[in-house]
């Protein structure tokens, strides 16, 4: 952090010193980007990500999230490791062009972001790309976190048949609650995208997706919260039934499930050439 507000001429006064993480992704990020990180921007930002940020060599962060509410309770919770004259939390769209527009950063951080477009921002996800790419100043960084899509055949372990039922109900109940599913992008795309806009893929890395007791239970109670929204009674009760009946098997299965990984989270460090032309 000392490199950091001597190379930008100012001293950070966060509240309270932010701890260090211990997520996969989060490190290796740290480790491929060394020195100052300059001004850095959060594009999908939560209390995990933020307070991880707040801990690195950062000049100042710029954090967005979806609504006003969202701001709230990630203030509430990561609020406290920023320092409040040159740390900001936002609510903003990123389809609206003029949100935060001719503005670039040093780092540009997507962690697990593209996967929720389809929810806030139906068929979005080549736009978004192509609007965090111009967020990176020529010579910046764009950090890239998200999970493999679903595999519908690795359903070899108690663990990953589980979180399959678990999504695809979540899923089936956000579609007939007429709304529209996460929808999880693979790492080719996001490479592939990334070259196309004139970025340099400098690391990358993957990482095995634990299924522990809080990722799985709070999957479970997001495909409860879909369920909800679901108006035709008969249908709902039945859906309500099924959701109890993952969880009654989730409970009975949980010393084997708790022991395995279900899936991939990838990783990507790109840069920006300095001679590019943000526009």
């Amino acid at each position: 952090v000392g490199q950091a507000q001597i190379e930008f001429g100012m001293q950070r006064r966060p509240g309270r010193i932010a701890p260090k993480s211990h997520q996969s992704d989060f490190i290796f990020f740290q480790e491929s980007v060394p020195g100052s990180w300059g001004n850095v921007i959060d594009a999908g930002t939560g209390p995990q990500s933020l307070t991880w940020l707040a801990s690195c060599p950062v000049g100042t962060i710029t954090a967005v999230t979806a609504n006003e509410s969202s701001v709230k309770s990630t203030l509430a919770q990561a609020g406290d490791y920023l320092d409040p004259k040159l740390d900001k939390v936002l609510a903003g769209q990123w389809q609206d062009p003029q949100f935060l527009k001719d503005q670039h950063f040093d780092v540009v951080v997507a962690d697990w972001l593209l996967g929720s477009v389809e929810f806030f921002a139906p068929h979005f996800q080549v736009g978004l790309t192509r609007r965090l790419g111009k967020l990176v100043r020529p010579g910046g960084w764009l950090l890239f976190s998200g999970r493999e899509p679903d595999d519908l055949k690795a359903n070899n372990t108690v663990g990953a048949r589980l979180l399959l039922e678990i999504d695809a109900l979540r899923d089936a109940a956000t579609t007939l609650g007429q709304r529209h599913p996460y929808r999880e992008v693979p790492q080719w795309w996001v490479e592939e995208e990334l070259g196309l806009q004139g970025f340099d893929i400098r690391n990358r890395s993957t990482f095995p997706l634990e299924l522990g007791h809080d990722y799985l239970y709070s999957q479970l109670g997001w495909a409860g919260d879909e369920i909800k929204h679901i108006r035709d009674e008969r249908l709902r009760t039945a859906l309500e039934e099924r959701h109890q009946a993952l969880h009654r098997h989730a409970e009975q299965t949980k010393s084997e499930w708790q022991t395995q990984s279900v899936g991939t989270v990838y990783a990507l460090v790109a840069k920006l050439s300095r001679s590019a032309t943000s526009s």
